[in-house]
């Protein structure tokens, strides 16, 4: 399809290969595109043209289907309709991605479907659908070299073995093309092109640039270095490579899922005396309720954001794993003695509510160490008695209740690329509030049990894993 364009094609590609923009340039597949039917050639060739001419003024090398006929064979022809393409060709080639394009008519428009792959699945990373009116050809090239810049933004950078490489092909393509077109008009046989080193790819220069001007092209959002603009102008680094290097949390949503363990006031216990007269009708009732020590269980999902680099800020669901101990008595009113027995714990589970805002000192690179500050709510239920019928008797139901609380922490995040990272962290809420403590509530018995008595914190290990979309 790239006959006559193979030779206006080399002397892009090769300063490409040499000019100091390129070293930022990505290795990336583009198969020819595919034509709906055979009278859709001539626009998938014109198309394929301008596609390709955009992608390499973004600064990237563009592997045609020619390029990587002596790696991969005619695996890439009609790539759009070929199950499995381009995945098996991905797996041979020094490009990180790919972009497959297939055409067809649509009254007087053309309708284009544009897929991108790397090389980690075989399914498509995502699939886009232009609907291109006669004269906007270029228009189209532009958004889909933007959705290459967009799919290499967040994505490690090629190695300078695979430039080399893709460099290599091109220009081997470059070349047979050459030689196949100069015999047709030249009368004497053109001399075998001398082997060529490709060059070396050097950083490209970017202290005299504005940030937006280094971010022209790159695809990546201003809100990535927000907080950190400063120490990214001072790096002279691609922005692509800057923020897979650095790890920045700026304008992403942040997603946590938590598990772990805790220490302090994850137990209720409770007890209930009631006495009854000669009808089994309550004459006077009173409880107790309180939290007691024990180290539990906890799990939970944080859902928050970050603004800059160095803060995020949400909402920690979590759920405390907990028990719950009972007891019971009553006696007549002419009697003194209480017929009084304690159930078995149950198991329990209270939900935490925790709002946070979070620091990280060290805002940049993989290792993140972290303070926190936060507030919290602990929601526990009722207990639930199940009366006796011989003789009848009516226990009060100890209520559930809130309990507000402040907490503080810090923790250590190791992020292992742009979007994932793992951390733990320690904890210490202080409890406060009426039920915080053991309370009680009607005409204490003078055989009453004690108090249960809290310690008045809950202290927790927690780690988890924390995604950042």
């Amino acid at each position: 399809m790239r006959a006559s364009f193979a030779i206006g094609g080399l002397l892009a590609l090769s300063a490409l290969a040499i000019a100091a923009p390129a070293a930022a340039g990505e290795p990336v597949l583009l198969p020819d595109i595919t034509p709906g039917s055979t009278t859709d050639f001539a626009v998938a060739y014109m198309l394929q043209e301008r596609v390709e001419l955009e992608i390499e003024r973004a600064g990237h090398i563009v592997l045609t289907s020619e390029a990587a006929r002596p790696v991969v064979g005619d695996a890439l022809d009609q790539c759009a309709d070929v199950a499995g393409c381009p995945y098996a060709a991905l797996q041979q080639l020094p490009a990180n991605i790919a972009v497959v394009i297939r055409i067809s008519r649509a009254e007087a428009n053309i309708q284009a479907q544009v897929s991108t792959f790397d090389r980690g699945s075989t399914g498509a990373l995502e699939t886009r659908h232009y609907l291109i009116e006669p004269g906007a050809e270029d228009a189209f090239a532009r958004e889909v070299s933007t959705l290459v810049g967009d799919t290499l933004s967040l994505r490690s950078p090629a190695t300078a073995d695979q430039v080399r490489e893709a460099v290599r092909l091109i220009e081997g393509s470059e070349a047979a093309a050459t030689a196949a077109v100069v015999p047709a008009v030249a009368p004497e046989p053109a001399p075998a092109p001398t082997p060529t080193q490709p060059t070396e790819p050097q950083p490209r220069d970017l202290t005299d640039l504005t940030f937006e001007e280094r971010l022209d092209g790159t695809g990546v959002p201003k809100r990535f270095f927000a907080g950190s603009k400063n120490a990214y102008m001072k790096s002279n680094t691609d922005p692509r490579d800057w923020v897979f290097k650095s790890r920045t949390h700026a304008g992403r949503l942040v997603l946590e899922v938590r598990a772990g363990y805790s220490f302090g006031d994850e137990d209720r216990v409770a007890d209930v005396r009631v006495v009854v007269d000669d009808n089994n009708q309550n004459v006077s009732e009173w409880l107790q309720e309180g939290p007691v020590y024990s180290p539990r269980v906890r799990a939970g999902l944080y859902l928050g954001y970050a603004p800059v680099t160095w803060f995020d800020f949400g909402v920690v669901v979590g759920l405390q794993y907990g028990q719950k101990t009972l007891s019971t008595g009553w006696r007549r009113e002419d009697e003194t003695t209480m017929r009084a027995g304690t159930a078995d714990p149950v198991a329990a589970l209270m939900i935490d509510l925790q709002g946070r805002a979070r620091f990280y000192p060290v805002a940049l690179g993989i290792a993140k160490p972290f303070v926190f500050v936060g507030g919290d709510a602990r929601f526990f239920d009722s207990f639930h008695i199940i009366d006796p019928t011989d003789p009848p008797i009516d226990y009060p139901d100890p209520p559930g209740g809130t309990i507000p609380g402040v907490s503080g922490g810090g923790g250590l995040m190791i992020d292992a690329g742009p979007i994932v990272g793992f951390f733990a962290e320690g904890s210490f809420t202080y409890w406060i509030g009426l039920r915080s403590k053991a309370a009680e509530l009607g005409t204490k018995p003078a055989d009453a049990p004690p108090p249960p008595e809290g310690r008045g914190y809950s202290a927790g290990i927690i780690g988890g894993v924390q995604f950042r979309l």
